[in-house]
């Protein structure tokens, strides 16, 4: 009997301190979006020693990142401009001796190519657009007294 009622304490001091956050459960202001984002640039940034691979991947998670309402007309574009189409003819092995094509068709694999530099240029301007890359903060300069005069009296 003890331990129910010391977990039914628990849940109303729990209850009790969070109360509000559990009713109204929201993820603003909790996940740290703008932190996520930065992260992930200076990742792509700090990307010297990196080969194209894990280059490629950082933009791609930085991409992931991205809600798709914040994707406006000129962002999709850009996406489309980054990315196309390839076909490359495979050829015919058999036992390690390439079949004549004449005997057997080529096998065709469509591929789709990404310029990963390009997307991370679409992304930065879309965040720049959005205006999440430069915050400009104003500051009030409060200056206490008379200010000093150059004129002799």
């Amino acid at each position: 009997m003890e331990k129910d009622e010391f977990i039914e304490k628990a849940k109303q001091r729990i209850l009790e301190r969070f109360g509000e956050q559990i009713s109204h459960p929201t993820l603003r202001g909790r996940l740290g979006f703008d932190d996520a984002l930065n992260l992930a640039i200076v990742k792509i940034i700090n990307a010297d020693s990196m080969n194209s691979n894990e280059f490629d991947f950082c933009v791609e998670r930085l991409l992931a990142l991205i809600p798709t309402s914040w994707y406006d007309d000129e962002f999709k574009q850009a996406l489309q401009d980054a990315s196309w189409y390839e076909t490359n003819i495979v050829p015919s092995y058999n036992c390690g001796v390439m079949i004549d094509v004449t005997i057997m068709n080529e096998g065709e694999r469509t591929v789709l190519n990404t310029d990963w530099t390009e997307v991370l240029k679409a992304v930065m301007d879309l965040l720049e657009r959005r205006s999440l890359l430069l915050v400009k903060e104003r500051t009030q300069v409060i200056s206490e007294g008379k200010p000093e005069s150059n004129e002799e009296e």
